[in-house]
């Protein structure tokens, strides 16, 4: 007799991913790891509905996955490649290899929130140099010090964001990310010319603290999603 037998909730968890990862009659249940907002919603059942054989597409964002019902039979690997055209990662329903997957970005995000709060206290420090009287040339060489620090800090802190934009723009569509991209990149580039071009003002401490917290809201966001996914 196995230890599920004994006991209730573990057999009624085992029945419950079983279920889960099968499909009933007529359907298909795809696994979206990288869906996070409204517009990305809209985006995948926008595809899967204009795709033939499907009757219906219903996208559950907490549980970042797509039940798909079919009106005639149609491969699964065919609606991951409509997904792929339309700018969206898509596979096919694995609970252990979703698992895996949101234990990995949670370390991922860990990660790049520790470079861009170290960052930002850096280059905060060197600002309040600036802020308190610092001008010249000692003034220069705090930005080009903050320029050094930020940009490769915004390089790999930012780029889940920066992915996710270009993954969007380049299927002609917009979510959450392309206008926190695009705010990053302005704060940044604007102040890498002002301090090239030997301005007196500089924005790499907002740049970084606009990554900083969004990636802990971000990380937030997918702990809480893991956490349901776990307790249900």
């Amino acid at each position: 007799m196995t230890a599920a037998a004994f006991c209730p909730a573990c057999a009624g968890t085992s029945d419950a991913a079983e279920a889960v990862s099968r499909a009933a009659p007529g359907e298909v249940i795809l696994a979206l790891p990288n869906v996070h907002c409204l517009a990305c919603i809209s985006g995948v059942e926008t595809a899967l509905n204009a795709a033939p054989g499907v009757a219906r597409a219903r996208v559950n964002l907490s549980q970042k996955r797509a039940t798909v019902t079919l009106s005639a039979p149609v491969a699964p690997e065919y609606l991951v490649e409509v997904l792929a055209l339309a700018g969206h990662t898509a596979l096919l329903m694995d609970n252990a290899l979703l698992l895996t997957l949101g234990d990995a970005t949670l370390r991922g995000l860990l990660t790049r929130i520790a470079v861009a709060g170290f960052a930002m206290m850096t280059v905060m420090l060197l600002s309040v140099a600036v802020w308190s009287g610092a001008a010249g040339e000692t003034e220069q060489l705090f930005h080009l010090i903050s320029a050094c620090i930020t940009l490769p800090a915004l390089a790999y802190s930012a780029s889940p964001f920066a992915r996710n934009a270009l993954q969007a723009l380049r299927a002609g569509r917009l979510n959450m990310d392309v206008p926190i991209t695009l705010a990053i990149v302005l704060a940044a580039g604007m102040s890498t010319f002002e301090t090239f071009s030997g301005g007196e003002t500089a924005y790499f401490d907002a740049a970084l603290s606009l990554t900083f917290f969004l990636l802990i809201g971000r990380y937030l966001d997918q702990r809480g999603r893991q956490a349901a996914k776990s307790a249900a």
